[in-house]
């Protein structure tokens, strides 16, 4: 049962339970839903980013390789793509213990 939201881009809110949602907000601390997810899934799918892309902000291009390289993912475990962020997200972050160092 979701009782919360993670949103990864406008438009684009993914449910989640309570255990997830609380173990996100204390991950992502001062940085918003979207960056931190950004930063998740840039992990969890492979994506680098050079440093251009990081020190001038180019988001839409940054977007524009996580949704291929979800779009992959998504297509190797044949579910939505929404399932396949809620579950990168959890995976990610029970690697992590939830918790940023």
């Amino acid at each position: 049962m979701s009782v919360g939201y993670l949103t990864y881009r406008p438009g684009n809110m993914i449910p989640v339970n309570e255990e997830l949602l609380n173990k996100f907000e204390i991950y992502r601390d001062n940085r918003s839903q979207a960056q931190t997810i950004r930063d998740i899934l840039c992990v969890a799918l492979g994506v680098q980013l050079s440093k251009i892309d990081l020190s001038y902000g180019h988001v839409q291009k940054i977007n524009t390789r996580i949704e291929m390289a979800l779009e992959k993912e998504r297509s190797k475990r044949g579910i939505s793509k929404r399932e396949t962020v809620r579950q990168l997200v959890s995976e990610h972050l029970e690697s992590r213990g939830g918790i940023q160092n």
